[in-house]
Parts: C-alpha cells; structure tokens; sequence
C-alpha cells in the first residue's frame, strides 16, 4: 500500500503541468481515513478512524506556505469514542510542481469516552506537545484552486504512563489560494 501511494504520487507530479505562481492567503481542508495508534501501560491497539482537516496560511513565496494547521482523528463504536486533535503551526513547500511536502509543531490532546447508557465515562489528556509530517499531490491545480491528495502523521508526546498516541490519515483535500 505504502509503495503504490509512493509511486503513484510521484508519477502524477512528474506528468503534471507546471502550476502559476501563488501569492496571498491560502486556506483549506480535507477529510479522510486512517488509524489511531495507541501503545502505553493502558493502552495498546491501532484501529480505524475518520479524520478532519482545516488550515489557513499565507504564502510566503511560490512555492511556500506558513499556516495553522488543525486536524484530527475520531473513531466511535457504539458506546465508545477514542479521538486525538491537533493543533499546529506548520509549513508547506513544493519542491516540484503538483507535489508538496510539509511538517509542523503544535500541541494535541486525547479523549476516550465509553457510555455505558446509565453512566458515561470520559478521559481527556492535558494538552501536550506534539508534531506531524505530510506530503500531497495536487490532482487538478491551477493559480486559485487545488484538489490534493494526502498522507499525513503525527504524535502527541504525552508523559503520563508513557502513553503514545499516533494518528495516520490519507485523504482529499481542497485548498484555495
């Protein structure tokens, strides 16, 4: 899976047009499918979740952005919830047409939840630090407008019980610059 997304990644931003130069306010969002990874004294399984995406940024040059990146992971069952949210400061930059890379900093939290339909159990984590790294190819891009595709991780640090949590998505996404 992950050599097929690689290659097909790579063939559509090397077949790809060259894009007109952006500048401004960029924004956008996604959604997706993937995991949340869990492993800990608690906590140990990886299990499928829907993901959410939302960022706003400025371009601070062709071919790179600064934005505020906010996404997350949340998988419900009939009575229980497990998510992790991330908030980050993140850059994107195209080293080719149609393909970008991107990373960023922020903080995340966890939330399980378990509803018995008498009592309904919630833990949250406090919000710690935390980072992801992601890559996309624009599959219909032009100066205004792009559709990508996405793979995107990231980690929040937590201390408590060595506890780490890891979200894993790959996605559509829309942006408009």
């Amino acid at each position: 899976m992950k050599r097929l997304l690689f290659v097909v990644l790579v063939i559509a931003a090397a077949a790809a047009p060259a894009y007109a130069h952006r500048d401004g306010v960029t924004f956008g969002g996604g959604v997706g499918v993937g995991t949340i990874d869990c492993d800990g004294a608690d906590c140990s399984s990886v299990i499928p979740a829907g993901g959410l995406i939302l960022h706003l940024g400025g371009m601070v040059a062709p071919d790179a952005a600064i934005l505020a990146d906010a996404w997350g992971m949340l998988r419900r069952d009939d009575s229980a919830t497990f998510s992790q949210g991330m908030l980050m400061g993140a850059v994107r930059f195209w080293p080719i047409q149609r393909l970008w890379l991107g990373g960023g900093i922020g903080i995340a939290r966890a939330e399980w939840s378990y509803d018995t339909g008498n009592v309904l159990y919630v833990s949250r984590t406090a919000w710690v630090p935390a980072a992801m790294l992601n890559l996309g190819v624009e599959l219909v891009s032009n100066r205004d407008f792009s559709l990508d595709l996405e793979l995107r991780g990231g980690t929040g640090f937590y201390s408590q019980d060595d506890v780490r949590v890891r979200n894993l998505l790959i996605g559509v996404g829309v942006n408009f610059f």
